[in-house]
């Protein structure tokens, strides 16, 4: 507690708990330091292709470990997620990158099979994870000011009573609900949590960062 930021928070407990046990999916298992790596590489790409600070990133990535570090990687380099689905239709992707301002997505699958999902009438610039992976194993990324105040993701209501509307999520938030959850629960390194949620489903973010805090 008494971190200002979501960014302060990861980075103190990536550094404290470097060589422990982060993600593990179907035996693949990843410490917090391999998992900062990740995150770094996908912060390098972004900085690479000179995304403006405080973009909403739009993300489709099914494999869970490469979603969490790209979420994490989105964070360090000073921008707001925004979780996708290959499964929702057209016109619900379409509203959320009208609503968010979406110019730029990263994904983990084949990019010419997801642009089908996007219409044409949006210019997108694809990031992929492959592309982050190729950077070189030594980073330097370019220091960031992080503050409270700062949009850090957008969920989207489920628009059952209308056309969905796009949720900014700040900083001090974000960093509040963690900071309470982990008091109230007396949340601990040796703490495990199983990860069940949808991605498109704001509960996502306390079953992600609660524990990796």
């Amino acid at each position: 507690a008494g971190l200002a930021t979501i960014q302060e928070k990861l980075t103190n407990a990536f550094s404290q708990f470097a060589h422990n046990r982060a993600i593990t999916r179907k035996g693949e298992t990843l410490t917090y330091s391999e998992a900062g790596k990740r995150a770094d590489r996908i912060a390098a790409l972004i900085d690479k292709n000179m995304v403006p600070a405080g973009s909403y990133i739009g993300v489709f990535c099914e494999d869970r470990l490469r979603l969490i570090c790209t979420l994490l990687g989105i964070l360090r380099s000073g921008n707001a997620f925004v979780p996708m689905e290959v499964t929702l239709p057209e016109s619900r992707l379409s509203s959320m990158i009208d609503q968010a301002k979406i110019r730029y997505i990263i994904t983990d699958k084949n990019v010419e099979q997801v642009k089908t999902l996007i219409k044409d009438e949006h210019t997108i610039t694809w990031l992929t994870i492959e592309d982050a992976d190729r950077l070189e194993e030594t980073i330097h990324l370019t220091k960031k000011a992080y503050h409270p105040e700062d949009a850090v993701y957008v969920y989207f209501t489920s628009g059952s009573t209308g056309n969905p509307k796009g949720v900014v999520g700040k900083n001090k938030g974000l960093t509040h609900f963690i900071d309470w959850e982990i008091k109230t629960f007396g949340v601990d390194h040796t703490f495990r949590f199983s990860q069940f949620t949808n991605p498109g489903f704001d509960v996502f973010l306390r079953d992600i960062f609660v524990p990796l805090c």
